[in-house]
This record gives C-alpha cells, sequence and structure tokens, in this order.
C-alpha cells in the first residue's frame, strides 16, 4: 500500500490505462442497442444524403412522427461533434462509440482534478479515482454511442475549470464554464441542467458574487445566447415539427415523476439503480451484478449516518455534488433512464472510498477484511466490463443474425426490425417500424424481432394495431434467432419452407 501510495502518478497513469483499454473492448464487444441507431442515423444520413433526419425510423402514427425529416428529438450539438468524429475515422460502430471513450478520459481527468483540489487523502483519492476507472455504469458509458459521456465531461469539466480559475482569473473561470455547461446541454439537457445547479452552488458556497461585475454577467450570458441562437437556426427550418417532436416525444412525462413522490422513488430504485445491473437478468452471473448499486446506496446511507464520516471536511463538497446530482436526475427525468448513471455513480464511489478510508484508520483487526472487500468490489466492477468482453455479444448475437440477414435479403427487401441492427444491415436498408406496416400499409419481407418490440406488442394489446401485428406474423415464421434477436420470413419463401 506504501509503495503505491508513493507513487501516485504512476497509479493514476495506470487507472487511466485500464479504463481505456475496457472501455474501447467494450467498443468492439458491447450488443448494440436501439439509443446508438437513433444517435447515429441523422449523422449518417447528414454525412452521406445532407440530411439531419432519422430516416430509419417509421415515424407515422407515432409521436416522433416526422424524425425522418429532421433529427428534433434531442438537442443538436452531438450531430456536429458525432459528425466530425466520424468523418475523421469513419461510419463505423466502434468510432462512433470510441468518441465516448475519448470523452472519458476527460470526465476522469475532471473527477482527479476535484479529489485534489478539495485536498482529498491520497489514499481516498486513488481508492476513489480506482472506483470509478472500472465502474461499470461508467465504463459502459464510455463505449456506447449515446450522448450521455460526451455531456457528462462537459458538464464536470465545466465544474473543474470554474474551480481551477475562479481565484487566479475570475473572468475566464465564468467564460470556460459557462461555454462548457451550454455545450454540455446542448449535447443532452441533462449535461447542462445538473451541472448549472452544481456551478451555482460552488458559486454562492464561495461567496463569489463579490467579485462579479457588469462584464461578467454579460460574458456569462453569451454562451447561452449563442447557443440559442444556433438551435434555433436549426428549429426554425420546421418549428411546428420541432415542438411536436421535442415536446410532445422527448419532453413529454419526464417531470411528472412528484405526482407520487413515494412511487417515484420505489420506480428510481427499481428502473434506474437495479435494472441495468441485471434485475430482469438470467442467470446468477448477470445478478451478481446487483451488488454494485447495493453496496453504493449502502455506503451513502452509512456516511451520512455516521457524524465522523460526513463531518470530514474534504468530504463536505462532495456530499453536496452527490446530493445535487442526485436530486436533480431525479427530478428531470421521470424516465428513469439507467443511462444516466455516469452522472450518479463517481459521487458514490467518492463516499464508498472515503467510508472505507474512516473504518480502516480506526481499526487494526478489519483492516484486511476492507482491504479485501475493496478489492473484490473492484475485481466485481471490472467483471462485468470482462464478461462482456469475453462472451462477446456483438459477434454471437448481433453479427450472426445480422449476416444470416444479409446472406438472404435480396436487392430491394424491406426489412423491418430495430434501429441497432443497421450498422450490420445498413441503415438505407432498414426500417424500424415497431407496427410492422400497419400505419405505411408497407409489408415487411424480413422481420427481426427483440426483446423491444414485443414489448411494444404487449403494450398495444387490446388495439387494431396488436391485431393487425399477430395477423402480420401469422404470415411469417421463425428462421433464424440468437438470444437477443429472431429473424422472421414469409412463410412462402424457399428458406421459411424448409
Amino acid at each position: 500500500m506504501n509503495s503505491l501510495l508513493a507513487k501516485p502518478r504512476l497509479v493514476i497513469a495506470s487507472l487511466f490505462a485500464v479504463f481505456v483499454a475496457l472501455a474501447l473492448a467494450r467498443c468492439w464487444t458491447n450488443l448494440p442497442w436501439c439509443d446508438e441507431g437513433w444517435f447515429f442515423d441523422p449523422v449518417y444520413n447528414w454525412l452521406v444524403h445532407g440530411s439531419t433526419g432519422t430516416p430509419v425510423m417509421v415515424g407515422k402514427g407515432f409521436p416522433w412522427e416526422g424524425v425522418e425529416l429532421h433529427q428534433y428529438w434531442q438537442p443538436p450539438l452531438h450531430l456536429i461533434v458525432d459528425a466530425i468524429w466520424l468523418k475523421i475515422f469513419g461510419l463505423s460502430l466502434v468510432a462512433f462509440r470510441s468518441l465516448s471513450t475519448f470523452a472519458g478520459i476527460f470526465l476522469l481527468i475532471s473527477w482527479s482534478f476535484l479529489l485534489r483540489y478539495f485536498e482529498v487523502p491520497l489514499a481516498v483519492r486513488l481508492l476513489a479515482l480506482t472506483f470509478i476507472a472500472t465502474d461499470y455504469a461508467v465504463v459502459r458509458a464510455a463505449s456506447d454511442g449515446r450522448t450521455d459521456m460526451l455531456a457528462a465531461s462537459f458538464g464536470l469539466g465545466a465544474v473543474a475549470l470554474y474551480l481551477r480559475f475562479r481565484e487566479s482569473n475570475f473572468t475566464l473561470a465564468v467564460l470556460l464554464s459557462q461555454i462548457l455547461v451550454v455545450c454540455g446541454g446542448l449535447t443532452h439537457p441533462i449535461g447542462g441542467v445538473v451541472y448549472l445547479v452544481l456551478l451555482t452552488y460552488f458559486f454562492c458556497t464561495r461567496r463569489d458574487w463579490t467579485k462579479v461585475k457588469p462584464f461578467h454577467i454579460a460574458l456569462a450570458l453569451l454562451p447561452y445566447v449563442i447557443g440559442a441562437i444556433c438551435w434555433g437556426i436549426y428549429i426554425e427550418k420546421d418549428p411546428q415539427l420541432f415542438r411536436k417532436i421535442f415536446l410532445g416525444s422527448s419532453a413529454s412525462g419526464r417531470l411528472g415523476g412528484m405526482r407520487n413522490p413515494f412511487v417515484a422513488i420505489r420506480r428510481e430504485i427499481q428502473f434506474r439503480y437495479l435494472t441495468p445491473f441485471g434485475l430482469y437478468g438470467q442467470g446468477w452471473v448477470l445478478k451478481t451484478k446487483l451488488l454494485i448499486p447495493l453496496i453504493y446506496l449502502t455506503s451513502a446511507a452509512f456516511v451520512w449516518a455516521i457524524p465522523g464520516v460526513r463531518r470530514q471536511r474534504y468530504l463536505r463538497p462532495f456530499l453536496a455534488i452527490w446530493t445535487i446530482c442526485i436530486v436533480m436526475v431525479f427530478l428531470v427525468d421521470n424516465q428513469r433512464n439507467g443511462t444516466y448513471m455516469v452522472h450518479l455513480l463517481p459521487s458514490y464511489a467518492v463516499l464508498l472510498a472515503s467510508l472505507l478510508y474512516w473504518i480502516y484508520h480506526r481499526t487494526n483487526t478489519m483492516r484486511p477484511l476492507l482491504v479485501l472487500f475493496a478489492a473484490c468490489f473492484i475485481a466485481l466492477q471490472a467483471g462485468g466490463s470482462l464478461y462482456i468482453i469475453f462472451t462477446d455479444p456483438y459477434k454471437h448475437q448481433y453479427q450472426a443474425v445480422t449476416n444470416y440477414v444479409l446472406e438472404h435479403a435480396h436487392p430491394g427487401d424491406r426489412i423491418v426490425g430495430t434501429s441497432e441492427l443497421g450498422f450490420g444491415i445498413g441503415f438505407d436498408r432498414l426500417r424500424d417500424d415497431e407496427a410492422l406496416g400497419y400505419y405505411v400499409g408497407k409489408k415487411p419481407d424480413i422481420i427481426i424481432l427483440n426483446p423491444r418490440y414485443e414489448d411494444y406488442f404487449r403494450g398495444v394489446q387490446g388495439t387494431p394495431v396488436y391485431d393487425f401485428v399477430q395477423r402480420r406474423l401469422e404470415d411469417f415464421q421463425p428462421v433464424y434467432g440468437t438470444p437477443s434477436f429472431e429473424v422472421y420470413l414469409p412463410k412462402s419463401s424457399s428458406i421459411a419452407s424448409k
């Protein structure tokens, strides 16, 4: 232990290397999912066809009708960043995901700075960084095509830069922090809202209003004005469609969680914390990951319950960060999306490391058990990623299906399936149509079902759409499948009749 503390830079560099290795390996092996297809297609369509629509999605009859024309369901900065990145590294799934890995490096840099800035004991700092670098959800976000890691790196970077320059160059602190927080919000709303509240907290608790002059206010507002103008120019292409998609589809229902706080808290724990870690998974291996959020939640409860822990001076700002992130994500996202854990779990890691450090220095008999516990927790976190890497669901579940479809599809076939299949089949050949042609009057030649489609079918039971889907599927039969996908061909086809 002492030898590691004597070489903190080497330890930190090693942690960054481990993080990058895990994330890049998962870029190659993660099972693709629908959000990656939805985020990738408008960028692909823009670079290849000159339009920022999302034509892989069949919008007719759904709240996002018109998304084929313009990508209005998310703020647009990711389109620009992704387009630049993919223009350099190519239009592939791995290249698309690797942007999140790159952003994740800056997230770790920001956390490393915050731990040092608030004078966290070296042992706690290294242990917390180890937890963050190997954290299952953080590595997942760093190997995913969604914008969550990019938004988090912008947002936390805004906080880190503000604290870095607030004393030496307040004007620069204001400018850089507001530019980055606007970039975070224009990448994903949570990347702006959460970190703007964090900035406000540090601005107020450090009495920085005493430094503010009129030109600082103008300087702080400038990025918001520029961001609003740029987004407004994009919205102006079809304002009515923007209101329909962004307000009626993306934003609808996200802010309604406080109507019944007790139900909201239960759903928060169930869907945000437990479901992404294997609550409904098959087999004990997948369910073992449930220990991760349970340990984090328990450690946070102990930190708050033990006065000697929570009153440590270095921990106070991290308790504030934890509280603000938990409350803001809870209030903003009623859908309880597990992908937002990248904004939450790093602060849990700091609390857990602080709790272990506090206990370690107050007992001799438990020290070996504490070291063993920390090692097992790190192994559990990294083991979740290693399980994905070595089982390689991309190759054995995803690629096997897309290769089969490409072998048996004919030119001009209408292939219907969830959007992530576009990475293997081609986004120009695939249509993501959960209603299987009910609203558009087009019959598929190949259908690929997955749990998302099956959930949709269950959700429309008792409606004409459900009856139509069942009649449609009666004309097809399964011919090939993996645990994640099932390929259906018409019963009249030569392959299906064998």
